[in-house]
């Protein structure tokens, strides 16, 4: 292994649940004891190497990056070569696509498929060693090597930015209504927080650039808007009444990770009154909105201040509602905010589902009462459900 090193300035790696070896770009020669059940082939690393990409083309699995690693393969190594490996993201659909080209695997091994071609054999495992590089915005914690959909909430995954020190800052201006005190629109800026400049490129996540949540102070007014990009910024016309808001901003910005960014506001004309905080009268397993009984059953996670929030929608009778519809990609949303507003969570169920059920996944920064909003959409009516819960320690 140290000649190999020494003749191709690789470096020394250990592939996890692979083995150890030498590594060059993309391409790894891994040192092990050979299957003595098949026979090594009597030719060149390179050989074999182009041997195996070959024999994958003509049943259509294109191998990327084959040129790497050239001077490694070029080698004149003094070991007997047992086999070649490639490693895919996806062995499942590899295996599927060579099924389709009437060849099975002659093994299986855990993750692995093996192949005959011809003399040559041929794996095809799961990746191991490439770092994750695409999250999904809604659940940062669903994180793959390689392009993906979240199977909680079947949003495309999207890069991993680099991180930026420091918190974006969004800036907001108020069109006054003509009369009546209120404003007629909302104009928002985000700015970078190392450069301070306006944030150019936003990243679309559940079909918008940005979700603006506007929340009465008095947990009673709820709205859920999508701002208009403009050449500076962003742009809401809304018809929003004198008072005290919290805005949250939920985005992805180029080059950052997810963010939700609060800004509270007061609009002309607004007269301050004590704020007597959440009504725990609120606090029902059932309300009706819209035609539907929607139904909350909280089920607390043991050791932490979480939970999974199971809503049963049915109609006006008791039946089961089947017949959501996706909102924005999603089988529903839901906004958790804090009594004071200084904490809040957009999340997504865990299942595209049509109803009756739908289950959130929810982690709270502490232990205590929250307000929250599920939004679910049917007949082309989007509707939004209050209510309020107390999450256990």
């Amino acid at each position: 292994m140290a000649d190999v090193i020494r003749a191709a300035g690789g470096t020394r790696a250990i592939v996890s649940g692979l083995g150890v070896g030498v590594r060059l770009g993309d391409v790894y020669a891994l040192f092990d004891r050979p299957d003595a059940s098949v026979p090594p082939p009597p030719r060149s690393p390179r050989d074999a190497f182009q041997s195996a990409v070959r024999w994958l083309g003509e049943r259509k699995i294109d191998v990327r990056g084959a040129e790497a690693g050239e001077a490694l393969l070029s080698l004149a190594i003094d070991a007997e070569l047992d086999h070649v490996s490639f490693a895919a993201a996806d062995v499942k659909a590899i295996e599927d696509a060579l099924h389709g080209a009437g060849v099975e695997p002659v093994r299986r091994a855990g993750d692995s498929r093996f192949y005959l071609a011809g003399e040559l054999l041929i794996e095809v495992t799961a990746e191991t060693d490439r770092p994750d590089r695409f999250w999904c915005p809604m659940h940062p914690h669903v994180r793959s090597a390689g392009p993906q959909v979240c199977p909680i909430c079947g949003m495309a995954l999207v890069p991993i930015a680099p991180p930026r020190v420091g918190q974006y800052r969004m800036e907001v201006s108020q069109v006054p209504a003509p009369r009546g005190g209120g404003v007629r629109a909302l104009r928002l800026r985000v700015r970078d927080p190392q450069s301070r400049e306006d944030v150019a490129m936003f990243a679309e996540t559940h079909e918008r650039l940005l979700h603006l949540f506007i929340v009465g102070r008095d947990l009673q007014y709820f709205a859920h808007e999508h701002p208009e990009r403009t050449r500076d910024g962003f742009e809401l016309k809304v018809a929003l009444p004198a008072g005290a808001y919290m805005l949250i901003a939920d985005f992805l910005p180029g080059g950052g990770y997810p963010q939700m960014v609060h800004r509270a506001i007061v609009t002309p004309g607004h007269r301050a009154s004590p704020f007597s905080g959440v009504d725990l009268n609120e606090d029902l397993v059932e309300k009706i909105v819209d035609g539907m009984r929607v139904q909350l059953r909280v089920e607390p996670r043991s050791g932490r201040p979480a939970a999974a929030l199971h809503f049963r929608i049915a109609d006006a009778s008791g039946s089961p509602v089947t017949s959501l519809e996706p909102y924005l990609g999603s089988a529903g949303h839901l906004l958790v905010v804090s009594p004071d507003l200084t904490h809040s969570i957009h999340s997504h169920p865990e299942a595209r589902s049509p109803g009756p059920e739908l289950t959130f996944d929810v982690e709270f920064p502490s232990p205590g009462l929250f307000k929250l909003w599920l939004q679910v959409q049917r007949g082309g009516k989007v509707s939004a459900v209050p209510f309020v819960v107390r999450i256990e320690g």
